[in-house]
């Protein structure tokens, strides 16, 4: 008597499929290969923590990218609508003729700081970005040394070189390690709460830029219907 108790096994003539056993000899019925269930992931020991000192120093530099666009914004929405109206009244009180030089004077007078800050704040941002490919490496080291197997490239964190910023390795990590710990949602949201507050906050400072330049027009507009007017009664 065989031992094999009656069940779905694979077909012995070696076709794909399964063919029932019924405890004593092969039927004819037979079924699709039972699906092949993907491995488990890996998991890390328990108790394992996903954050690192890293991981947040990267969600750090990546906020204060942020902050650094904040002196340059700043200064250009003071200097952009008064440059306007300075270009505007320019060419309002100056004789025919003769606004080259004195438009050109202007521009580098007023231009000249903002220029001066954003080439600071590119400096500082490279940096940053640098920082933040180290500290990659830095977290994805610690995440293997903590038991994490297979843990986020840290090598995605040079995306920030063409534009992706730390986003693109926060994301995937916070994925991962979520696979594997548990947990570790946390940098990845605190990064788009950051970039959430750098969307509002740009849209609002796009509004006030708009006010203060229409402003600055509509000063200057006033000023040559003036100066028409003077000139009309003096006539």
């Amino acid at each position: 008597m065989s031992a094999v108790p009656p069940g779905w096994y694979p077909d012995p003539a070696g076709v794909p499929g399964q063919r029932w056993w019924d405890g004593v000899r092969w039927s004819e019925a037979r079924a699709a290969a039972a699906p092949v269930r993907p491995p488990e992931p890996p998991r890390a020991p328990d108790g394992t923590s996903p954050h690192t000192v890293w991981i947040w120093l990267i969600v750090a530099g990546y906020g204060l990218q942020a902050l650094l666009t904040v002196p340059f914004l700043v200064q250009f929405g003071h200097v952009y609508p008064s440059f306007v109206g300075s270009i505007l009244g320019e060419a309002v009180r100056a004789p025919r003729g003769t606004m080259g030089p004195e438009i050109a004077g202007e521009v580098l007078r007023m231009t000249g700081g903002v220029l001066a800050t954003v080439f600071v704040v590119v400096a500082v941002g490279w940096l940053l970005v640098a920082a933040g490919i180290v500290f990659a490496w830095l977290d994805w080291r610690e995440l293997g040394r903590r038991g994490v197997v297979r843990p986020f490239h840290w090598a995605y964190a040079f995306f920030a070189l063409v534009g992706g910023g730390a986003l693109v390795y926060v994301i995937g990590r916070s994925v991962i390690v979520r696979r594997r710990t548990g947990s570790g949602w946390a940098p990845m949201w605190a990064m788009i709460a950051i970039m959430a507050a750098v969307f509002v906050g740009g849209l609002i400072w796009s509004v006030l830029l708009l006010g203060s330049v229409f402003e600055s027009i509509s000063t200057s507009m006033h000023s040559f219907e003036s100066i028409a007017s003077a000139a009309l009664s003096v006539r």
